[in-house]
């Protein structure tokens, strides 16, 4: 048993995979997920300037919003903290160091923050609307010469125009955006080491991943229909037609 232990253990050191995730990825989007074609990306996100699908329903429908709330409500309303690591499990990491890791983070994340933590948590929060949420990571240099993360800055998923990926995992993304310095549209690369991605249910190589609200969209559309329905309905009755 030791020996064939060692065995797996040697090929799982030098096998390369050779197999990928299966999702089609065609110059830079995600295809064969979406069977509907009024749900693709650039509807169900919106263009940028546009409101899309998700959008509209998260600002008109009251069921939605409390929907919405009850999945995050519990999670923004609980007490955030950053404890050391293990340092005993980390070749090379002392007791002192994870704890100097440990008060570097909380300081960026809870006591010195450009963005308070519960506004950055609330829109980390928003992957589960819209099936996914980026941040690019932005660092200063503290005292000591210690590296920390200044902000985490929301990239919106509308903005988002193509995937990156290397044989199946996240690369990075393209993103097109609105500069108010230049007047003009821009696009640019960032890469993944930049950034954090938040996905919901991701599958294969999904990373723009399901929205909480995809599944109740065809129940929203026939609720606005008879909504609108009645407000005919008792509008003529209201005229006496």
């Amino acid at each position: 048993t030791h020996l064939l232990d060692t065995v797996a253990a040697t090929q799982a050191r030098v096998q390369k995979p050779v197999g990928r995730t299966g999702t089609v990825i065609q110059d830079g989007h995600i295809e064969g997920i979406e069977h509907n074609s009024k749900l693709v990306s650039s509807s169900w996100l919106g263009e940028l300037g546009e409101v899309g699908i998700v959008q509209k329903m998260r600002l008109t429908n009251p069921q939605v919003q409390a929907l919405m709330l009850a999945v995050k409500l519990p999670i923004v309303a609980g007490t955030w903290t950053i404890n050391p690591a293990d340092w005993r499990n980390v070749d090379g990491l002392s007791e002192g160091d994870a704890e100097l890791h440990a008060r570097t983070a909380r300081r960026a994340m809870f006591e010195t923050p450009v963005y308070a933590w519960s506004e950055t948590l609330n829109q980390a929060l928003l992957h589960l609307d819209y099936g996914f949420f980026l941040f690019e990571k932005e660092w200063e240099v503290l005292e000591d010469n210690i590296y920390a993360i200044r902000k985490f800055s929301s990239r919106l998923p509308q903005t988002i125009s193509r995937w990156r990926t290397n044989k199946g995992d996240f690369a990075g993304v393209q993103q097109r955006f609105y500069n108010q310095d230049t007047f003009m549209y821009e696009e640019v690369e960032i890469k993944a080491q930049s950034l954090v991605l938040l996905t919901h249910a991701r599958e294969g190589s999904n990373f723009a991943g399901v929205s909480l609200l995809r599944p109740i969209w065809a129940i929203a559309q026939i609720k606005e229909l008879l909504l609108k329905l009645l407000s005919i309905a008792f509008e003529r009755e209201a005229l006496g037609i």
